[in-house]
C-alpha cells in the first residue's frame, strides 16, 4: 500500500479560535482547562472558590459568544452539569460523541478541557501493544507548534511523552477525542450562509489550522461582558447592582467594577468597545421620570432590547425616554462620489410603539413610548428584524435624514 497524497478537506467557513492556559510571569499555570480547574469542589477553601469563579467566568464567556444563538460545550462528564441551563446551548462529555450528528448547523461549539488517562493507563497500553516497558512514563513540558492559517507555526509548551510509544498512545486518548468534538460542528459541509465559529480551550495541538490564538487571560470576560452575555450592560451603577446582585453586592462595588473595565480597555472608550462586539450591541440611552432625572447608559445585545425595558420599568416605573442606538451603516465606497452625495449620512426612527405590550396596556391618555434609532441606510431592513423579535402590535416609522457634519 503506497500513500501517494496527503489530503485535508478545506474548512474556509469555520473558524477555529484556541484559548491556552494562562501562564504567570514565572512561567507557572496559574489558570488552565484541566479536571483540576474545572471539576466542581463543595468546601470553602481558596480552591473551592477558585474553581467555582473559573467555571462562572466560562459560562460568561460562552453566554456571550453564543447571543441569540445556538451553541454546544462538550467537556467532562464531571463538569457537564456546571454548563447546563445556557439559553440555546446543549451539553455533552468526552468519550459519548462519536458518531453525534445533531449539531452539523450549531452557531458556537465550545471544547473545553481534554481527556488524559493516568501514566498507568498510558505504560499498561504500552506494553500491551509493544512488548516493551519504557524507561520515562512521566509527563514532561513539550515545545510544540501550533498551525495558523496563514501557515505559520506558533510555539506552545505542552504536556507529553518523550517516550514515543508512550507519546502515540496519549495522541490516540486525548488528541482524538478533542478532534471529535470539533468535529461535531461539521465544518467541512459550512457555508458563507451557516458559519461555524469553534472555541477550543486547552493545549492540545490540532492536525488542522486554527484562526486566533490567545489566552484565558486575555479573553476572560470583564465586568461589562458578563452583564453583556445576559441580555446588557447597564453602565448606572446604582441600575446595574439592582438587575445583577450576583454581580454586584453593592452599588459601590458596580461603581469600582465598571471603572476597572473601563482601566483594562485602555484609552478606548467603553462604550465604542463594546459596540465593537460580533454581533454589535446597542447603545441604549434612559431616563426615568421625575424632577432631576439624568439620562443614564446602557448596552444591549439584539434581541434583549424588550427584556432590557422590562427591567429598567420594573426599577423606575414608565420611562421618560427610552432611545436605541445603533452603529451607521459602512459606506459603499464602490458608488462614485455623485450618487455619495445623494444619500443621507444617518437616519433616525422614530418607532412609534402606540400598541398594547405583553402582559400590561398603555392608557390611551398616556404618550405612548418610543425608540429613537439611530442607524445607517439599513434602516428599513434592521426594523423589520427587531420588530418581528419585539411584542409590538401597531408602528409607525418616520426616517428624517441629518445633516451631514
Amino acid at each position: 500500500m503506497r500513500l501517494t497524497a496527503s489530503l485535508r478537506a478545506a474548512t474556509p467557513h469555520q473558524h477555529v479560535t484556541q484559548v491556552l492556559p494562562t501562564v504567570d510571569k514565572k512561567g507557572l499555570l496559574t489558570g488552565g482547562f484541566g479536571k483540576t480547574s474545572v471539576l466542581p469542589t463543595e468546601g470553602g477553601t481558596a480552591e473551592d472558590r477558585r474553581r467555582a469563579r473559573r467555571i462562572r467566568n466560562i459560562r460568561d464567556f460562552i453566554r456571550l459568544q453564543v447571543g441569540d444563538g445556538t451553541g454546544l460545550v462538550i467537556t467532562y462528564h464531571g463538569a457537564e452539569a456546571e454548563f447546563t441551563g445556557i439559553p440555546g446551548v446543549d451539553v455533552a462529555h468526552f468519550n459519548a460523541i462519536a458518531g453525534l450528528d445533531a449539531f452539523g448547523v450549531v452557531d458556537c461549539l465550545f471544547v473545553i478541557g481534554r481527556p488524559l488517562a493516568t501514566q498507568h493507563t498510558h505504560r499498561d497500553h504500552a506494553v500491551a501493544l509493544t512488548g516493551m516497558h519504557p524507561e520515562i512514563t512521566e509527563l514532561t513540558d513539550v515545545v510544540d507548534y501550533i498551525l495558523m492559517r496563514d501557515g505559520r507555526g506558533e510555539p506552545i509548551s505542552r504536556k507529553g511523552f518523550v517516550d514515543p510509544s508512550l507519546e502515540s498512545i496519549r495522541r490516540a486518548i486525548t488528541d482524538a477525542e478533542v478532534i471529535q468534538a470539533v468535529g461535531r460542528a461539521r465544518g467541512v459541509n459550512r457555508t458563507a450562509d451557516n458559519p461555524a465559529r469553534i472555541f477550543v480551550l486547552n493545549d492540545v495541538v490540532l492536525p488542522f489550522s486554527v484562526d486566533t490564538l490567545t489566552s484565558w487571560r486575555e479573553i476572560t470576560p470583564d465586568v461589562v461582558e458578563k452583564m453583556l452575555g445576559r441580555g446588557a450592560a447597564l453602565l448606572s451603577p446604582s441600575d446595574a447592582c439592582r438587575v445583577y446582585p450576583d454581580l454586584f453586592c453593592s452599588e459601590e462595588a458596580a461603581k469600582k467594577a465598571l471603572r476597572r473595565a473601563q482601566v483594562t480597555r485602555g484609552q478606548t472608550p467603553i462604550i465604542t468597545t463594546y459596540m465593537d462586539l460580533s454581533p454589535s450591541a446597542f447603545l441604549i440611552r434612559y431616563q426615568a421620570r421625575g424632577a432631576r432625572q439624568k439620562k443614564r447608559e446602557a448596552l444591549c445585545m439584539p434581541g434583549r432590547i424588550d427584556w432590557l425595558r422590562d427591567q429598567l420599568e420594573q426599577m423606575h416605573g414608565p420611562l421618560a425616554c427610552f432611545e436605541v442606538t445603533g452603529m451607521q451603516a459602512p459606506v459603499n465606497h464602490e458608488n462614485d462620489a455623485e450618487d455619495l452625495m445623494d444619500e443621507p449620512t444617518a437616519t433616525t426612527a422614530i418607532i412609534d410603539l402606540a400598541e398594547t405590550r405583553r402582559n400590561r396596556c398603555h392608557a390611551a391618555t398616556e404618550q405612548a413610548p418610543q425608540y429613537a434609532v439611530s442607524m445607517g441606510e439599513t434602516i428599513r431592513e434592521w426594523s423589520n428584524a427587531r420588530l418581528a423579535s419585539l411584542s409590538y402590535t401597531r408602528v409607525h416609522i418616520e426616517a428624517h435624514p441629518q445633516k451631514a457634519a
